[in-house]
């Protein structure tokens, strides 16, 4: 039911805001006890890099790997989809440089039982960490699980694991040719 309402509006150009407002809306008309985190997120390409906008409705924030080894969350969390009426959300925009990666996950890293569970602030560190090691998203995304794996078998969590990864590029090289 959410990827569907949030293809809809989406398609329909709502903005961040409107986008998870419209999730939590149906989610409450239809009844449903369960809830959802979500969060809604854009790419538009720029002259530097590219600019990733996005709104979260209670879901762990984007973890931003800069190209200089720096990493850190951004953004605000919001309010869970499909428990109350109204929901606050906040729009966050960044821009990522050639060489940025950005690692949007589930609770599933998080909610382990003691002594497995990690902080937000070791998630930074372990995707710091593995993103300056690693030449691409696909790299990274194996350096995660294999690490997440160590501090307890994926087999043996009791909630589930989603990594989306996005690691811009460099623009490819122009050659160019010398005058003779």
């Amino acid at each position: 039911m959410a990827r569907h309402t949030i293809a809809s509006a989406a398609w329909h150009n709502d903005d961040h805001v409107s986008v998870l407002a419209n999730l939590n809306s149906a989610m409450l008309q239809r009844n449903t006890k369960p809830f959802c985190t979500a969060i809604y997120g854009t790419l538009q390409p720029s002259p530097v890099g590219v600019v990733f906008t996005f709104a979260s409705g209670g879901h762990p924030l984007p973890i931003v790997a800069r190209s200089d080894g720096t990493a850190t969350t951004v953004g605000a969390s919001g309010t869970m989809i499909g428990v109350f009426d109204h929901i606050d959300t906040t729009v966050t925009t960044t821009v990522l440089n050639p060489g940025d990666t950005v690692v949007l996950y589930t609770d599933g890293v998080t909610d382990v039982p003691r002594p497995h569970d990690l902080s937000t602030d070791q998630v930074i560190e372990l995707v710091g960490v593995a993103a300056r090691d690693s030449r691409s998203a696909e790299a990274l995304a194996d350096r995660l699980h294999d690490e997440l794996s160590a501090i307890l078998p994926i087999g043996e969590r009791s909630d589930d694991i989603a990594l989306l990864i996005l690691r811009v590029s460099p623009p490819p090289e122009v050659e160019t040719a010398e005058a003779g």
